[in-house]
Formats: structure tokens, C-alpha cells, sequence
């Protein structure tokens, strides 16, 4: 099967995997899996999003070794606004592993998940990546769905979605000077930042994997595509009407080689 995607997409096949959670350093066998990807390198990449509360520098030296394409943690506002969401004290060690990440030289990008109460912050955010020297940061709305269902009220109306946007590209025009990247390329922010439309890639060169092994076209996207326990992942994505991607000239990509991120 993998041979017959190889000679119809023309080329070898790379992929790039993230993994996140939950936290995904909770689980014991964690590094067990890095290291699983890590020997496999030559065929696919691979990402982390976590809070960073596991990462003291023993671990930033293992990840190291590991070699992560990148690591990103979450900053969600100022200290009081950031420590109300996740926990007492966790700002601190979110940065605290933001300095082992980046003295190990791993890349390092920060989200910001924009929402009612904090969208403000955003400028505070940047100014500490741009402090800490991590390489990306950006930012996207809240959406109200599975843990957060219940955070509706929290949503950025259209006229508050577009200040925060104005905000964004304010603090991206002080850039220029500096290594760390202000990314504008989700959703509509297009609109204020420039640049081309956002493309959703569900289904195409994104596929999300969930812990019981049901595969769905994006996290966001709960259409059950079928279960990696039962048919492999390769078969799904080449038979699945839902997945299937047939261009005009018979080639057939089920994932993209993996984009700077």
C-alpha cells in the first residue's frame, strides 16, 4: 500500500506529526514514544504542545537529543490572566521551560488563544517571547467545544475579533528587528495581516488521531473517519470517500510534505 501512495504521489512520502494532549508529559511512556519517532526521522517529523510544566533542563536535554522539529507551550495573557486559566503558579514554570527549551536550542513557539478577557494581552505576550528569544508566536480564537463547550460567553464578537486582528498586526510591524516571528496566517486574520487567504487542510494534509484510535479529518472536525485499531491509517486515508483527494492529473496526495511552521 505505502509502496503504491509512493509511486502515485511521485515522490518519497514525509509526513510531520504533533502530538498534544491533554499534557502529554503526563504519561509515563511519553519519551518512549518520542523515541520511536526519533528513529524514524527520515520518514516524518514530529511536534509537542504542552504547558511546559514538565520541561526542567534534564528534560530540554533529552528533547534535545530527541530532536523535535519544534515545542510549543501556551501563554494565555499576563500572570494574573494566564494563572487563572491554568493554574496557580504556572506561568512561572511555563517560562521556566520556555529557558531550557531555548538553551537547548530547540525551537520554541508560543500560542495565545484569543478570547473576551484577554485579547488586550496580547501585546504582553509578545513583549515576553520577544524577552525569551522563542521563534514563532501566534495566536487563534477561542472555540467552544470540548472542554471549553461551556465558555460561549467568552467568544470575541466580529467587531472585537477585528480589533484584536489590529492589534496583532500593530505588534508585527515592531518585528523587523527582531528574530522572533509574529504569525498572521490563521483564519480571517488575512484581513489585517495581509498575505493570502487561510487554507483549511482537514482531510487533506491534516488528519487528527484521537486516543482510541478513531481518525478525523481535524480536532475540530469530530467526523469520524474511521479506527487506526481496525484498518490502517494509510488504507483510510487512499479509500475513505471523505479523505479521498484525486486531482485532475491522476496523482494522489494524502499528506504534503510538511510546511515551515
Amino acid at each position: 500500500m505505502l509502496a503504491t501512495l509512493n509511486q502515485r504521489a511521485g515522490k518519497p512520502l514525509h509526513a510531520h506529526i504533533t502530538v498534544t494532549g491533554g499534557e502529554p508529559f503526563a504519561r509515563r511512556d511519553f519519551l518512549d514514544l518520542l523515541e520511536i519517532f526519533a528513529a524514524h526521522n527520515k520518514r516524518f517529523s514530529f511536534g509537542i504542545l504542552t504547558n511546559g510544566s514538565f520541561i526542567d533542563a534534564p528534560m530540554a536535554q533529552r528533547l534535545r537529543k530527541l530532536a523535535p522539529r519544534f515545542v510549543q507551550v501556551s501563554v494565555e495573557g499576563t500572570a494574573a490572566t494566564h494563572d487563572s486559566i491554568r493554574g496557580k503558579g504556572n506561568l512561572a514554570q511555563t517560562i521556566s521551560a520556555i529557558k531550557n527549551l531555548r538553551r537547548e536550542g530547540i525551537r520554541t513557539l508560543i500560542s495565545f488563544t484569543a478570547h473576551r478577557q484577554n485579547f488586550h494581552e496580547f501585546p504582553e505576550v509578545v513583549r515576553l517571547g520577544r524577552r525569551l528569544r522563542v521563534d514563532r508566536i501566534w495566536a487563534d480564537r477561542l472555540i467552544p467545544c470540548g472542554s471549553g463547550a461551556n465558555l460561549r460567553e467568552a467568544v470575541m464578537s466580529p467587531d472585537e475579533t477585528k480589533e484584536f486582528f489590529e492589534i496583532m498586526a500593530q505588534t508585527k510591524k515592531g518585528s523587523w528587528f527582531n528574530r522572533t516571528e509574529i504569525a498572521m496566517h490563521r483564519a480571517l486574520q488575512f484581513l489585517v495581516g495581509g498575505g493570502r487567504p487561510y487554507h483549511c487542510t482537514a482531510g487533506d494534509s491534516l488528519l487528527t488521531v484521537q486516543p482510541n484510535g478513531d481518525l478525523y479529518p481535524c480536532r475540530r472536525m469530530p467526523i469520524r473517519v474511521g479506527n487506526l485499531l481496525e484498518t490502517p491509517l494509510l488504507e483510510l486515508a487512499a479509500l475513505n470517500e471523505l479523505l479521498e483527494q484525486r486531482p485532475q492529473n491522476g496523482s494522489f496526495f494524502w499528506i504534503k510534505e510538511a510546511k515551515n511552521i
